[in-house]
């Protein structure tokens, strides 16, 4: 799979999350899959967990959201951390990549987390 198409989509999404992004330091991402694998039809549910560095959750830091495998590359959602998130999958059974991206204290959007999911 081209997970080196990370970048490409970032850059294409910074436009999304603009100048309103929250910009904090310090924090840590992490991605609660909820349903890591996915049939086809159905939803991939998650959420993006903020956390500041002594592991307290950090609530409503905005982020975009991109889903890449090989056969597309889904466009950016806006989400905001500890809030789920759903997406209905299609298309054909294989490997995908969840893609976390926000902006750093410079406003440069960076890809956060990324999380690899089975759609059956």
């Amino acid at each position: 799979m081209a997970w080196g198409r990370s970048a490409a989509i970032a850059v294409g999404l910074a436009t999304l999350l603009g100048a309103c992004a929250t910009r904090r330091l310090g924090l840590t991402w992490e991605i609660a899959l909820l349903t890591p694998r996915v049939r086809r039809g159905s939803d991939l549910v998650f959420r993006a967990e903020t956390k500041d560095a002594v592991g307290a959750l950090v609530e409503g830091v905005e982020y975009v959201w991109a889903v890449d495998r090989d056969s597309a590359r889904g466009g950016g959602h806006p989400g905001t951390s500890c809030k789920e998130q759903r997406l209905r999958i299609d298309g054909p059974k294989g490997p995908a990549l969840l893609l976390i991206f926000s902006a750093n204290e410079d406003g440069t959007l960076v890809e956060m987390a990324k999380a690899e999911f089975q759609i059956e």
